[in-house]
């Protein structure tokens, strides 16, 4: 539904909508990294990138650098988002 919902607002909000949606599931619990991720891929291409970078933040901000936790993140990201994220 956040999905459906988040594609119908205008370009310039449904990006924000996706990383927001994204960022929350992992809030909820750090193992939905995967969903979260999942769930950016099936922004469109704008808001793909949006949503990635909002997690590519989320790694070092709401975990530590380097932790498990980060580092599941980086790996869950595509390979540009992942290369960043891990250095």
């Amino acid at each position: 539904r956040i999905k459906n919902y988040c594609l119908v607002l205008p370009p310039n909000l449904g990006g924000q909508c996706f990383a927001n949606a994204a960022t929350r599931l992992i809030e909820t619990d750090y193992r939905n990294t995967s969903k979260a991720t999942r769930f950016c891929s099936n922004a469109d291409a704008l808001g793909q990138e949006e949503c990635y970078n909002e997690l590519l933040k989320y790694a070092t901000y709401n975990f530590h650098a380097g932790s498990p936790e980060s580092v599941k993140l980086c790996n869950e990201l595509p390979e540009d988002w992942r290369d960043k994220c891990l250095n």
